[in-house]
Formats: structure tokens, C-alpha cells, sequence
């Protein structure tokens, strides 16, 4: 679609950047929030299912 809006290759790399930018951001903060699902997945549970969590979150991560 950025191929489409802009005309120089430049400007295509750097419209490019900046949402490969923005997207590591998005992808960071998903990483950061796993670790507190696993303390609240044993906070209700009392069982820590650090394993079955991480584990899923490929799964489930290209889903969402």
C-alpha cells in the first residue's frame, strides 16, 4: 500500500521505518505483558502455569 502513496523509493523506506517502528513497539509491550499474566493467572489459581502460557502465546499471538 506505501508503494502506492509515495513515488521516491527514500520515501518509502522511510515511511517504512517509522511503522516498523511503531510496530516494535506494539510487539514489545506484548512481550512485557506475558509475565503479568502469569502472575495473575496464579493469583487467581494458585498454580503457576508459566509453561502453558508462554507457550500458547505464539498461538494465540497471531490471532489477535
Amino acid at each position: 500500500m506505501t508503494f502506492f502513496v509515495v513515488d521516491s523509493p527514500f520515501a518509502f523506506v522511510a515511511f517504512a521505518a517509522l511503522v516498523f517502528m511503531g510496530n516494535s513497539f506494539i510487539n514489545t509491550l506484548n512481550s512485557a505483558l506475558i509475565s503479568d499474566t502469569v502472575e495473575y493467572g496464579e493469583w487467581i489459581t494458585g498454580i503457576r502455569a508459566e509453561g502453558l502460557i508462554c507457550s500458547s502465546y505464539p498461538f494465540w499471538g497471531e490471532m489477535l
